[in-house]
C-alpha cells in the first residue's frame, strides 16, 4: 500500500484495507459506512466521521473520497476536512439557544 499524505489530502494508490488503517476511526461504523462504499466503489462526498489524529487528540472531519484511474489502476483520493472547531461552536450555540428559551419561560411564569 502506498499512501502519500499531503496537508489534509491523503492519495492512496490501491484499495485495499489496509489502505485506510492511517485514519483511526473512533467508531467501528464510520469505518464499515467507509469500507463498503468503497469495496463497492461510490465515491464519498462529506460524511461526517469522527476519528483520532496523529496525536491522539479526537477530531470531528467530513470526508470525501473519489475514485480516479492512474497508469491503468484505480486510484482512491481521500479528503479530510477538520470541522471539530465549527462542530463544538454549533454546540455551544444550541446549548445557548436552549437556555435563553429555558430563560424566557420562566420569567413568563412569574409575569
Amino acid at each position: 500500500m502506498k499512501a502519500k499524505i499531503f496537508n489534509k489530502i491523503m492519495v492512496v494508490s490501491n484499495l485495499t484495507d489496509e489502505a485506510l488503517q492511517e485514519i483511526s476511526f473512533l467508531t467501528e461504523r464510520d469505518r464499515e459506512i467507509v469500507m463498503s462504499n468503497i469495496n463497492s466503489r461510490i465515491p464519498i462526498k462529506a460524511l461526517e466521521v469522527i476519528f483520532r489524529s496523529e496525536t491522539g487528540e479526537v477530531v470531528v472531519g467530513t470526508l470525501t473520497c473519489t475514485f480516479f484511474q492512474k497508469k491503468g489502476e484505480t486510484c482512491l483520493k481521500t479528503v479530510i476536512t477538520d470541522i471539530t472547531k465549527q462542530k463544538f461552536l454549533e454546540i455551544a450555540a444550541k446549548k445557548l439557544n436552549e437556555m435563553n428559551q429555558l430563560e424566557h419561560c420562566s420569567m413568563l411564569a412569574y409575569c
